[in-house]
């Protein structure tokens, strides 16, 4: 008989039994396996292979049924993933048991001459141990009102059977998590990180409870928003349900004249079902032309889906209204530096950081400014944009989508300045996609290591027409190990032709190299002939030449 916080537990009976109660909790016999598994391993992660070697057959939901198994098991003992005292989730590794067991026989423990003496006094002093521990150790609900509270806003369902309404998807829902931003105490995962797991064979979004709680549990996150908009009554109507992987989901339904215009006052109103027992924030009311506000949310949605080429239009068509749209300014610079326009690119972020002092404007378009600089080779002025975004404070309370690109590229250019010369500086350039993340976040950066995920993701995009994720899935199978090479170098070639309609002329340039790297390195395998590595390095060394992108021109050299 094992014991543990709240329960008792015969692994030889399978049977789990509370401290208060002699009958057995009912539950399955896989999670009796599994809780016996994690228990006798409790000295280490165990990875999920490990699980699934051990307690499943081979078959195509064991992962699923693996981290539902989880889940349940979970429910069943109280614990919480964010904030766990049972079975601890280490991201990329695995779980653990972290409750401590005590293991006793089913008779009386003889206790040798003399001991009575010593049990006793150590029997005293586990009891004032635990009175310590009850009296000092903070509640859950404690815990969790002083932690942040992680938040992921899934794309919503246009149910209002209007094309011309298909920006809610991720313009709308897109609105929602910036404004969530905003509050102290969330972190936020914007509606295009973790969008591809959704997408279903026909191109559709996976809505069901059970498997949003299962990419809650298998991502440690705490909250997802699942919402759809519907027109009612001369309204525009916003039913959503809060999901947790600890509660039944939460339901409700708010009706707008303007979904977009009454934003932050819907955020304010959600807050206060995620965390009831914090202040309810007063977000301020945009002050936007609110047909400029909708001409944004369309511009979100397309540069998620579509790429910068329509985004464009509609973030140009958003200033054109409200010139005072500082969001669609900066989005406008954004598509202008993927479009290859970096010059005027260049001086519209610019404008926007002198003119807008708001901290989230500031920090947002000094990253892209930064990038620009990094790319241009110019990696001191590029270090001290990224430390003023890092000075305004955005990147250290929240684990936001900017605070993870300011990470990344600001270890880049570390990297880069702590090699002497510009010949070792590009030696170290040594994988041509190094900044791959860094240029890709609009839309899904939680890209699978798995071939199978890998395909079944392209199959899926490819359905749906998102260019820009379809193009990093391919560029990921490109480079997969366990692919035969010629293999990868048709999803290259794929790749060529997706980032080719996009008309990304820096990432355009990074591919071709790295077709170039192909054909150098397997010859006649890759079925990359010289001729055409010859021209492939052209190609590139004429696009690094029009952008004055100086890593890849010196690469290319």
């Amino acid at each position: 008989m094992m014991d543990f916080e709240g329960f008792r537990f015969d692994s030889k009976a399978g049977q789990l039994y509370r401290h208060d109660s002699d009958e057995p909790v009912v539950i399955r016999h896989k999670l009796i396996q599994l809780l016996t598994f994690l228990i006798e391993h409790r000295d280490q992660v165990v990875s999920k292979e490990a699980l699934l070697t051990a307690l499943w057959d081979h078959g195509q939901y064991r992962e699923h049924s693996l981290s539902q198994s989880i889940l349940e098991l979970r429910k069943i003992l109280g614990d919480s993933a964010s904030s766990p005292r049972y079975i601890r989730t280490v991201p990329n590794q695995g779980f653990q048991w972290i409750c401590p067991i005590v293991e006793s026989s089913k008779g009386a423990v003889v206790l040798p001459k003399h001991s009575y003496l010593i049990a006793g006094s150590v029997a005293i002093l586990a009891l004032l141990l635990l009175v310590a521990v009850f009296v000092f150790t903070p509640t859950d609900s404690e815990t969790n009102v002083n932690r942040n509270l992680k938040v992921w806003v899934l794309p919503f369902d246009n149910r209002t059977q209007t094309q011309s309404m298909n920006w809610v998807e991720f313009g709308l829902a897109d609105m929602m998590a910036s404004d969530l931003m905003l509050i102290e105490g969330l972190d936020v995962i914007p509606p295009a990180q973790l969008s591809t797991r959704l997408l279903t064979e026909q191109g559709n979004y996976r809505s069901d409870t059970a498997f949003i709680q299962t990419l809650l549990e298998e991502a440690s996150i705490d909250i997802a928003i699942k919402a759809e908009v519907a027109l009612a009554n001369n309204q525009q109507t916003l039913r959503y349900q809060i999901i947790s992987t600890e509660n039944e989901p939460v339901t409700g339904v708010i009706e707008r004249q303007d979904l977009a215009v009454a934003m932050p006052n819907i955020v304010s109103q959600l807050f206060g079902q995620l965390k009831p027992q914090s202040e309810q924030p007063a977000l301020p009311n945009y002050e936007y032309v609110p047909s400029a506000m909708h001409e944004y949310a369309r511009g979100v949605q397309a540069l998620n889906n579509e790429g910068a080429i329509l985004a464009r239009h509609y973030f140009g068509a958003s200033t054109q209204i409200d010139p005072s749209h500082y969001w669609s300014l900066a989005y406008l610079g954004v598509c202008q530096l993927y479009l290859g326009e970096w010059d005027d690119a260049k001086a519209l972020l610019t404008e926007v950081a002198d003119q807008d002092k708001d901290p989230n404007i500031q920090g947002f378009v000094k990253y892209w400014l930064a990038l620009l600089e990094y790319r241009q080779g110019n990696f001191q002025q590029a270090s001290i944009l990224l430390n003023q975004v890092q000075k305004l404070g955005l990147t250290e309370a929240k684990r936001t989508p900017l605070a993870r690109r300011v990470e990344q590229l600001h270890a880049r250019v570390v990297l880069m300045q702590s090699t002497p010369n510009s010949e070792q500086q590009i030696d170290t350039f040594t994988d041509e996609f190094d900044d791959l993340s860094l240029i890709d976040s609009f839309f899904d950066t939680a890209i699978e290591n798995s071939v199978n995920k890998l395909k079944e993701h392209v199959r899926r995009l490819t359905i749906k027409g998102y260019k820009p994720a379809l193009f990093t899935r391919l560029l990921a199978l490109s480079q997969h190990d366990e692919l035969e090479v010629k293999e990868r170098q048709r999803y290259l070639n794929h790749a060529l032709d997706v980032i080719n309609q996009l008309q990304q002329p820096y990432e355009h340039a990074q591919a071709l190299l790295l077709t170039v790297r192909y054909g150098l390195l397997y010859g006649e395998a890759s079925g990359i002939d010289a001729h055409q590595v010859e021209a492939f390095l052209e190609q590139a060394k004429d696009l690094a030449i029009e952008l004055d992108a100086r890593i890849l021109l010196a690469r290319v050299e």
